[in-house]
C-alpha cells in the first residue's frame, strides 16, 4: 500500500471525491443499491487513516514507542461498526439510550484514535521524538476534515517518503561502489 504514501494530494482528493459522488447517488425505492454505492466511499474514508498509520509505522524511529496494537484494534472496530450500520441501519436515524449508549463513547474514541495515530506518527518522524498532542492536534483536525486536510498532510508525507527513498538509494549506491 505504499502507493497511498507516494500518491499526490490531488490524486487522493479526486479519488475520494469520486467515491463520495458515487456514494451519494439516490435511487427511488432502492435502499439496497444506495447502500452498495455508499460502501466504497465509507470504506475508503475509514481505511485511508488506517493505511497511513500502517505504512508510516515502519518509518517511526526505534526509540519512539507508539501503541500500534490499539490503533489496529480500533481500526477493526470502526470497520465493523460501519459494516453493521450499513447492513442493519436505515442510514437516517440511530438512537441509543441508557447502557446501550455507553459503547458509542468508545466508538468515538476509536474513530479519533484511528485518525490521531497516523498524525502522531508523522509528527514524531518529523521531530525525531514522540510528538505530544498539542504538536499534532492541528494535523488531526485537518485529517478529520478530509477534503481540506489532504492538501496539507499528503505533501508532507510525500516529502518524508522522498527523503527516505533518497537515503536508501544513497546507501545502496555506496554499497555497490564498495565504500
Amino acid at each position: 500500500m505504499r502507493v497511498v504514501l507516494k500518491a499526490k494530494h490531488w490524486q487522493i482528493f479526486i479519488f475520494l471525491i469520486l467515491l463520495s459522488f458515487i456514494g451519494n447517488i439516490s435511487i427511488d425505492d432502492s435502499s439496497i443499491l444506495e447502500t452498495i454505492f455508499a460502501i466504497p466511499f465509507l470504506v475508503a474514508i475509514v481505511s485511508f487513516p488506517m493505511i497511513l498509520g500502517n505504512e508510516l509505522y515502519e518509518f517511526v524511529p526505534e526509540n519512539i514507542k507508539l501503541n500500534y496494537n490499539l490503533f489496529l484494534i480500533n481500526g477493526v472496530i470502526i470497520l465493523i461498526i460501519v459494516g453493521v450500520a450499513l447492513a442493519f441501519g436505515d442510514g437516517q436515524h440511530y438512537e441509543f439510550n441508557g447502557f446501550a449508549a455507553l459503547p458509542i463513547y468508545y466508538v468515538i474514541f476509536a474513530y479519533l484514535n484511528v485518525h490521531a495515530f497516523p498524525m502522531k506518527e508523522l509528527k514524531s518522524i518529523e521531530l525525531g521524538r514522540e510528538a505530544k498532542l498539542g504538536e499534532y492536534a492541528g494535523d488531526l483536525v485537518l485529517l478529520l476534515i478530509w477534503p481540506i486536510g489532504i492538501w496539507y498532510i499528503q505533501p508532507r508525507i510525500n516529502k518524508l517518503i522522498n527523503e527516505r527513498d533518497k537515503v536508501v538509494e544513497n546507501k545502496n549506491s555506496s554499497r555497490q561502489h564498495g565504500t
